[in-house]
């Protein structure tokens, strides 16, 4: 049976149980698929209806790869998945074909991904979901030993941004003082204005600010010394301060790993394995549910997972440096890096293993030995939903006949400016009928009515975005069809040329973007004896153009 055969109702409901990235790559498909995946009430029982599509990510040194599988549900009926399988060799990510582009951290929070590469020469926010990349520039310049937060204002406290996702940036960095002392800086970037700000009144006292982990738009690290011991530390976008917390154990950090992870996006959790201690026994506490607008983290009275590692008799220390937690069934999915040294006490290979532990169980699924004594990043492995879903509620109410375009401002320094126009119809009288349109911005989660636009003329497509803008093909009987394009930068219509002309109302006209770089538009005219379709492209087109050619 061909998808075509299915009946309508049950293509639809099948549709609707599968995740919004996978319908996102599938929306080309027909022109079926197309129309649906834009219906309201299919939208709407999607979201019901499916699950979360969550990928893993592993970064080992400066290479990067996804695993493509959701490591919290690592465990089935009969024990460990065994279809669970990393890369021999781990691909970089590449600027160009021709120049690497290693990465040094990575920070994700809320669909979003910041990456730094090594040395600090570029910060890049992504969003996999969507393939959209934006490179951010600094203030004055990045330092080598930058470290960064991602998180987002908590809309239901107090803030200056009604937007429930007002992404920001925290950067550290270090500099010396009058008294010739390495203290920490900070500077915040907001996504939806594009700029930095210092901020003066923020101090921090530990250099632990590397490995942070975003749980509801806040960022926690483990930080301490000899002096205070471990404790938790977090960030709070919303106030931009820093808040001291517990954890659930004592412990200094001498010889004591204790990296952080996030269960499903809704509890934090920690492991701690002290590595001087006689037996090596490792412990994970988990948080309980984290509402935004809990101001203190409350842990369980008891670790959820504990492990003897010396049953294992495994060939070298146990160090880990990032983990995963199945909390239902009690098992991780763990990362370590050790090494081994010459007679010399030099280090000669770097030992990368990548395992899974439960009470009684213990899987190596990876390892990787690379020779040398070159500076090697701790692995590190996080897992994430890749999308973005927001509720959009209407400033009076939705119409069956409105109609939308998406797009955003062109403006190398902003990189979520984006905007909804919807246009929507209403019986001015008996025999004429007026459009009004309304915009409706994403930063900060508000419409606006947009005065002095009027649309005289019938659409005949659907509108196609390219490069934030959107465009239609318009006409009537007098003037002929011509194509309509919506700056989203200026909020303004212009009128260009199609490079054919048709006054036949019956004609058939469709756009299309060619690889998010130009516009071709698709013309038959049914009147002729001969049924022919014509297709034409136009040049590459950039953000700057005014006129299509």
């Amino acid at each position: 049976m061909k998808i075509s055969d299915l009946p309508y109702d049950l293509e639809s409901e099948i549709l609707a149980r599968v995740s919004a990235k996978s319908l996102w790559k599938s929306q080309t498909t027909c022109k079926r698929w197309y129309s649906l995946l834009r219906d309201e009430n299919f939208i709407t029982r999607n979201k019901k209806l499916s699950k979360p599509a969550r990928e893993s990510i592993l970064q080992i040194d400066f290479g990067v790869c996804s695993t493509g599988d959701d490591l919290h549900g690592i465990h089935n009926r009969t024990g460990v998945d065994p279809s669970i399988e990393f890369p021999s060799k781990l691909c970089y990510l590449r600027k160009d074909p021709k120049k690497v582009l290693k990465i040094s951290q990575i920070y994700h929070c809320d669909g979003l991904i910041l990456c730094s590469t090594k040395r600090n020469n570029w910060l890049v926010i992504m969003n996999p979901c969507t393939g959209e990349t934006r490179l951010v520039k600094p203030r004055t310049f990045y330092r080598e030993d930058d470290t960064y937060a991602l998180g987002y204002v908590n809309s239901n406290k107090p803030s200056s941004s009604s937007s429930p996702h007002s992404h920001k940036i925290l950067r550290c960095f270090y500099h010396e003082n009058e008294q010739s002392v390495k203290v920490a800086a900070f500077e915040m970037y907001d996504l939806s204005s594009g700029s930095w700000r210092v901020l003066d009144d923020l101090t921090g006292d530990y250099r632990e600010f590397r490995y942070g982990m975003s749980l509801k738009g806040n960022t926690y690290w483990a930080v301490g010394d000899l002096g205070t011991g471990l404790f938790l530390m977090k960030f709070d976008f919303t106030t931009e301060k820093f808040v001291r917390l517990s954890l659930p154990f004592q412990s200094f950090p001498n010889a004591v790993f204790a990296p952080l992870s996030v269960v499903k996006d809704e509890k934090l959790s920690v492991l701690d394995l002290d590595i001087q201690e006689s037996s090596c026994v490792m412990k994970i506490w988990v948080t309980n549910k984290v509402d935004d607008e809990d101001k203190d983290l409350s842990w369980r009275s008891d670790c959820v997972l504990e492990v003897d590692l010396d049953k294992f008799e495994l060939p070298s220390v146990v160090k880990v440096s990032s983990f995963l937690l199945d909390e239902e069934n009690k098992v991780a999915v763990c990362c370590d890096l050790d090494w081994d040294r010459d007679d010399e006490n030099r280090i000669r290979n770097f030992i990368t293993r990548i395992y899974i532990v439960g009470e009684d169980m213990y899987k190596q699924v990876y390892k990787e030995t690379t020779r040398g004594t070159r500076f090697k990043l701790r692995p590190l492995l996080l897992t994430y939903v890749p999308s973005q879903t927001r509720e959009i509620k209407p400033r009076t109410c939705y119409g069956s006949d409105d109609t939308y375009a998406l797009g955003y401002v062109n403006d190398s320094k902003s990189f979520s400016s984006y905007k909804i126009l919807r246009c929507s119809c209403y019986k001015k009288d008996k025999s004429a009928t007026v459009a009004e349109f309304e915009m409706y911005d994403l930063s900060s989660g508000s419409w606006r009515f947009l005065y002095n636009f009027t649309r005289n003329y019938r659409i005949f497509c659907d509108g196609m975005s390219l490069k934030g803008n959107t465009y239609w093909v318009y006409g009537d009987k007098e003037t002929g069809l011509f194509l309509m394009k919506f700056d989203f930068t200026t909020e303004k219509f212009v009128r260009l040329s199609l490079p054919f002309q048709s006054f036949n109302l019956e004609d058939t006209a469709a756009l299309s973007v060619v690889k998010d770089k130009k516009l071709s538009v698709l013309h038959q005219n049914i009147i002729e004896f001969s049924n022919v379709m014509r297709i034409w492209v136009t040049n590459k087109v950039d953000e700057a153009d005014k006129e299509l050619s």
